[in-house]
C-alpha cells in the first residue's frame, strides 16, 4: 500500500510542479485563453463566465477569466481580451508535501492564513505562484497568477 502512495505522490509531483513563468500545463495567466484551457481540460463542470471549475483525474482546477475591458475599481482589470485566463488554482487530490515539490522557499514570502489556524501561504509575485500549505506541511492548493512582468497589462498602468 505504501508503494502505491509513493507512486501516486511522484506522479502528482510531475503534474503539479510549476515551471517558472510557464503557468500550469501550459496555461499561463494573461497569455492563455478559455479555448486553450478547454483544449487541455475539456468543458467546465458547470456553465460559467468568470470563475470556472474543471476536474481532472488528479485534481480539481478553478480558473478565473477576464470578462470585460478595463473599468475603474475592478480587481479583474487587465488590458487583455475577454476570455483570457487571469488565475489558475489547482487543488491536488493527493496532497504533496511542500518540501517534496522542491520549492525554493527563500524566493517566496511566507504569510499566516488569517482564517485557517496553522495554515501558511508561500507567495512569489516574481514567479506568479503561491502555495497554500497546511499545518502538516501538505500543499492544499497551488495558484498561478500574473507575474510582476505582467504589470504593464494592468488597466491602471
Amino acid at each position: 500500500m505504501r508503494i502505491i502512495e509513493i507512486c501516486l505522490s511522484l506522479m502528482l509531483l510531475a503534474v503539479v510542479t510549476p515551471l517558472p513563468f510557464r503557468g500550469w500545463k501550459g496555461i499561463v495567466p494573461l497569455h492563455s485563453t478559455r479555448a486553450d484551457v478547454e483544449r487541455e481540460l475539456g468543458a467546465p463542470v458547470t456553465s460559467c463566465v468568470e470563475t470556472c471549475n474543471y476536474n481532472t483525474p488528479n485534481e480539481s482546477v478553478t480558473i478565473v477569466y477576464v470578462t470585460h475591458a478595463c473599468e475603474s475599481g475592478d480587481n479583474n482589470s487587465w488590458r487583455v481580451p475577454a476570455g483570457t485566463v487571469v488565475t489558475v488554482i489547482v487543488y491536488p487530490s493527493v496532497k504533496p508535501r511542500l518540501k517534496d515539490l522542491k520549492v525554493n522557499s527563500k524566493s517566496f514570502t511566507k504569510t499566516r492564513d488569517p482564517e485557517l489556524v496553522g495554515h501558511w501561504t508561500y507567495t512569489s509575485k516574481r514567479e506568479g505562484t503561491s502555495y497554500e500549505v497546511s499545518n502538516t506541511g501538505r500543499v492544499q492548493s497551488i495558484e498561478w497568477f500574473p507575474t510582476n512582468k505582467d504589470d504593464y497589462l494592468r488597466c491602471d498602468q
